[in-house]
């Protein structure tokens, strides 16, 4: 990533409007019934409020997926109805490409294998490339496009409470870890969140990395016990 994609995510992820989490509907209970060694928590739906979840779960659209482009510098051949039609086909691909790579790498001893969010979107600009339907105006960023079209899917905001309760932890030195159905752009938000600051690093601050598991990096995600 070039600085001027790491200034263009620190002034997106500023202007994420804020989500209110759904209530449970139930009462904590916590019972403590052995010495704590450590907490590790999920991402998606603990420490950030998400719309959908998982990537297969989110929603996606037209839209979103022309303002990923436009920001990559990808733009579409062709007139309106034309654009609408490769839009419709690109977000086809992209379903098709996850369910494809799920069906042909679930076996009985990985059988919840994890993609890799850029290699999809690799093969689906390349396809589309070689058709002529879209043009790269420069250097193509792949991560410029995944990030801004996950990112729009999956609306994300910290959990209520969730910087000051890492701090606070942290400050204990409490072992903190993460066990997560993410991909490369997981860190690159809860670093945003945690500090204000962007970087590329893997780790997330105040997370020790010996206990911090993200599907992505093992071709894994859960429920597969092999992460925890």
């Amino acid at each position: 990533m070039d600085i001027n994609y790491m200034q263009y995510i620190k002034n997106f992820l500023e202007k994420l409007e804020p989500l209110n989490p759904t209530p449970a509907g139930i009462a904590p209970q916590v019972q403590k019934q052995h010495e704590l060694k450590a907490f590790v928590f999920d991402v998606y739906g603990t420490l950030l409020i998400s719309d959908s979840g998982d990537i297969d779960e989110a929603e996606i659209n037209a839209e979103n997926l022309k303002k990923a482009l436009n920001y990559a510098g990808i733009s579409i051949s062709g007139d309106e109805n034309q654009e609408k039609h490769i839009l419709h086909e690109m977000l086809n691909e992209y379903v098709n490409e996850i369910k494809g790579f799920h069906s042909l790498n679930r076996t009985t001893d990985k059988p919840y294998p994890e993609i890799d969010i850029l290699n999809i979107w690799q093969t689906i600009i390349t396809k589309n490339q070689k058709r002529r339907r879209i043009n790269l105006n420069g250097t193509l960023c792949i991560k410029c496009l995944t990030f801004v079209f996950e990112i729009l899917s999956n609306r994300i905001y910290p959990m209520p409470g969730m910087h000051e309760v890492i701090k606070r932890l942290a400050e204990k030195n409490v072992p903190l870890g993460i066990v997560s159905n993410a991909q490369f752009y997981t860190p690159v938000v809860m670093n945003y969140f945690l500090t204000g600051q962007i970087t590329e690093k893997e780790y997330v601050y105040f997370f020790d990395p010996d206990i911090t598991v993200f599907s992505y990096k093992y071709k894994r995600s859960k429920p597969d016990l092999y992460l925890f």
